[in-house]
């Protein structure tokens, strides 16, 4: 089975081969996953979560809903924050069998120097971080 790489952090959103196809719209970041059936997508994501230890809060098969917990990281470069707060919501729909798309929506609040919480308006860039260390195989 191929190896997939769900995303590359690329100032032009430049679309992976025919394998990945990223839009960047109002309410998340979209990625298009193609060659590995639909249905175990979920099952696979969940697992790289479980590698990754990033909570997982809730799961919907039903819906194709994945949220995950609050995590603290770094900031990405040149953020003035100190450390930010991130939670994602990950919603899967079979377009056919083999092919997938995932729409990424994130929460991120900003540790600020003054040690307030900031909600962040512009989260496309930790979406892409996210969705970059997931790999489906």
């Amino acid at each position: 089975m191929r190896l997939i790489l769900l995303f590359i952090i690329l100032a032009s959103f430049f679309a992976l081969g025919p394998t990945c196809q990223q839009v960047r719209q109002e309410s998340g970041l979209n990625l298009m996953v193609s060659d590995i059936p639909c249905d175990s997508v979920g099952g696979k994501i969940q697992q790289e979560l479980k590698r990754l230890q990033i909570p997982i809060r809730k799961i919907d098969p039903a819906q194709g809903l994945i949220e995950t917990g609050p995590v603290q990281n770094d900031p990405l470069p040149g953020d003035g924050y100190k450390k930010v707060e991130e939670q994602y919501r990950l919603e899967m729909k079979c377009r056919e069998a083999l092919t997938t798309r995932i729409t990424c929506q994130a929460v991120v609040k900003g540790l600020n120097p003054d040690n307030t919480w900031t909600q962040l308006l512009e989260t496309g860039p930790y979406e892409r971080r996210f969705l970059e260390q997931i790999k489906i195989r």
